[in-house]
């Protein structure tokens, strides 16, 4: 019989859990007290999957994406460009530019490839979410679905 226990709130930044398998009852022939008769003793296992390939985000070495947002944007209007959301990366077009904003159209995703939406979706994005410039996006095939090669190195 295996009982699993979650580890204290605030004790580690790694989530493991613990097993606590039940070795067998301790019952005593000579002493036939219910104290003795109820005694369970657990033997304690751990069964977190935490090994060396768990790292501290501080440890972390440069990966594309890092050096993707270190690069210097050239922002004007008509210009496409990659634009941070929410944590997702999406292309489209700038608009407007201001001294600290731009204001860019961006496009959705459509499987591999990347579509105009029905509606506009125009908003304004600080310069520090506009992540990198791109080329103009290829259209593939006759329908209106375009691909992003930039977007390759990025996005999974």
């Amino acid at each position: 019989m295996t009982k699993t226990v979650d580890p204290e709130p605030g004790t580690s930044g790694i989530r493991q859990r613990k097993r606590l398998r039940i070795i067998g009852a301790d019952r005593s022939s000579s002493d036939s007290s219910s104290e003795n008769e109820d005694e369970v003793k657990y033997m304690e296992s751990d069964d977190s999957t935490s090994d060396d390939h768990f790292f501290d985000d501080r440890d972390e070495q440069p990966t594309e994406e890092n050096k993707v947002q270190s690069q210097k944007v050239e922002k004007s209007t008509g210009k496409y460009v990659v634009v941070q959301f929410e944590q997702s990366y999406f292309p489209g077009q700038i608009s407007n530019v201001s001294r600290v904003r731009a204001t860019v159209n961006v496009m959705e995703r459509a499987g591999k490839q990347w579509k105009w939406p029905l509606k506009t979706d125009e908003i304004f994005y600080r310069n520090d979410e506009i992540v990198m410039g791109i080329n103009v996006p290829m259209q593939r095939g006759k329908r209106a679905l375009f691909d992003v090669p930039e977007l390759k190195y990025i996005i999974e």
